[in-house]
């Protein structure tokens, strides 16, 4: 981050903040979107709050010759919850919607998103959904700037053909062994090759969905330091970044309610759970560390995954940020 000085310890939204004198050097983590207040860590990288822009002086302190702030872009989310199937074969879901509307909360009101939300939704309007974030309706041109972050999260029905080995989405007008009825991965990649934004993470949480992540073993974290040094925070989010989190494997089935009192389903607890304890910017690999260490308290047999979504053009060094707003 860049070395900033206060020149009033006013209006600091913390009490630790408060604590620091006129003139005191603070790291700051970048400006939150939308908002007159910056995001604030020690000199440690430890977060201690937020501070009006008003009480910051940039033209003061090391700014690595950098006088603006980083920009992040706008986040988007399209979230798809299916609980009610119309043929034979697929039984009803009690908790993809709740899902959803839970994530929306969190994802409008910690993260500053514009969510869509879709509830049951079919094979076309899955595949329609993903690809408005591509083209705009009236003159074909890219919706999404490429600046811009996209989330896209479905929760649903899914299967794997071992023999193929291709991976699908069921809307809920799918059809018990009728292929043509649901939506295979590459239709998903497709769609996801003509976005422009740089930044795109798919999240599924559905039985079999693993096959949309390739190996995750090649890519570079970002270490708490580097959060807070604005040139290798530039330099990550300008990579071209499509990764996933799935709750399952190729070859699992996943849980639609780990308990009987619970809303919503074992990975989207681990997930709204992680989101809400969040308390500054977090990238999508320490996202999923997070939710694959409340995964294994439970008894379930599935194990989340994570890695670069295959064939969309993924940077190495990229990764999908979570900046946390309030």
């Amino acid at each position: 981050a860049t070395v900033v000085n206060f020149t009033s310890p006013a209006g600091a939204t913390s009490k630790r903040l408060r604590t620091v004198s006129k003139d005191s050097p603070i790291w700051i983590a970048g400006k939150v979107k939308g908002a007159d207040y910056y995001l604030a860590n020690d000199l440690n990288g430890i977060a201690i709050g937020y501070i009006l822009v008003s009480n910051v002086n940039l033209e003061k302190g090391d700014t690595g010759g950098r006088k603006d702030n980083f920009d992040f872009g706008t986040f988007y989310a399209l979230l798809i919850g299916n609980n009610d199937y119309k043929y034979d074969g697929f039984d009803d879901l009690e908790t993809p919607i709740n899902d959803v509307r839970e994530i929306e909360n969190v994802l409008i009101n910690g993260y500053g998103y514009n969510v869509k939300v879709i509830e049951d939704a079919s094979e076309d309007e899955i595949i329609d959904a993903i690809n408005d974030y591509a083209y705009a309706e009236d003159d074909g041109q890219f919706y999404l700037e490429k600046n811009d972050n996209l989330l896209i999260y479905y929760a649903g029905h899914g299967w794997y053909n071992t023999r193929s080995e291709v991976g699908y989405w069921q809307g809920i007008d799918a059809k018990k062994e009728k292929v043509s009825s649901w939506v295979p991965n590459s239709d998903i990649t497709n769609a996801i090759k003509a976005i422009q934004s740089n930044n795109i993470i798919v999240i599924a949480d559905t039985c079999f969905s693993g096959t949309l992540v390739d190996d995750r073993a090649s890519e570079v974290k970002i270490t708490k330091a580097e959060k807070n040094q604005i040139k290798a925070v530039i330099k990550k989010h300008k990579k071209t970044t499509r990764v996933a989190i799935t709750s399952s494997g190729n070859e699992e089935t996943a849980a639609d309610k780990e308990k009987m009192s619970s809303y919503h389903s074992p990975f989207a607890e681990a997930l709204i759970s992680t989101l809400k304890n969040n308390k500054l910017l977090l990238y999508s690999m320490e996202l999923f560390s997070q939710i694959e260490d409340g995964m294994e308290t439970k008894e379930l047999d599935q194990s989340p995954k994570w890695g670069t979504i295959i064939g969309t053009g993924h940077q190495g060094g990229g990764d999908f940020p979570f900046q946390k707003i309030k």
